[in-house]
């Protein structure tokens, strides 16, 4: 799914290439770093749900506590893992590749000395799409996506939240690194959760993480979520 389709091929479909493009926020110019956009959803949903100053206050809190734990604690486990990303991972996966000729010592693996990821998209650059330069597990966004999205199912008390978001990504001004504006294009979601396993999703798409980089960095994030929730900013009794 994650290869270029240009050097490496790929049955990555139309609509799939945008999801890996709309949750990207990978640092460039105009868009960002992940937790600007996740703020983004919350404060759309918050004004959606009409909630009082107080309570969005709160929201805020404990959302952007939570994701500064979860950052911590998804960087902490990057670099204790250092598990490499696909397009080292893929590349020297067999013997007598890479520089150390090893390979993953999985026999059950092919590796692939050309393979090419999507990458994380150049937005308003001009330089190639790229894989982020620090280790793949968990995956970051999957982390601060499991934790907004479950601060969120806390807060509001159900999963049944629809909304429909346009993302930096895909919102008529921002540019691919061809210089090409990209088209307006929101995004609608019935659940929580179904924004949230997209999300996750999206990084997979783009080729620059594993399955289970998505899987345990959703869970984690879900992990943090529940800490924070139960243990900060919680509803004061009136006297």
């Amino acid at each position: 799914l994650g290869g270029d389709g240009i050097i490496t091929p790929t049955q990555r479909t139309e609509e799939q290439t945008v999801i890996g493009i709309f949750w990207a926020y990978d640092g460039t110019p105009s868009l960002c770093a992940p937790p600007r956009l996740y703020n983004q959803i919350t404060v759309q949903i918050a004004d959606q749900r009409r909630l009082s100053a107080i309570q969005f206050a709160r929201l805020l809190a404990l959302v952007n506590t939570a994701m500064a734990d979860a950052g911590m604690t998804i960087w902490e486990s990057k670099y204790y893992y250092d598990f490499w990303r696909p397009v080292l991972g893929i590349r020297e996966s067999d013997p007598g590749t890479g520089p150390t000729g090893l390979g993953d010592g999985n026999d059950d693996t092919v590796g692939d000395i050309y393979f090419t990821p999507l990458g994380a998209p150049a937005t308003n650059l001009n330089g190639p799409n790229f894989t982020p330069p620090f280790p793949a597990y968990p995956s970051g966004h999957a982390g601060f996506g499991g934790t907004i999205f479950e601060i969120m199912r806390r807060f509001y008390g159900t999963d049944n939240i629809a909304f429909t978001f346009v993302s930096d990504e895909f919102n008529g001004v921002t540019r691919d690194n061809n210089g090409n504006v990209r088209p307006y294009q929101p995004r609608s979601f019935s659940t929580l959760s179904q924004a949230e396993e997209e999300n996750g999703q999206s990084r997979i798409y783009l080729g620059i993480h594993w399955a289970f980089d998505k899987t345990e960095g959703i869970s984690l994030g879900r992990s943090v979520a529940d800490y924070v929730f139960d243990h900060a900013f919680t509803p004061t009794r009136p006297r």
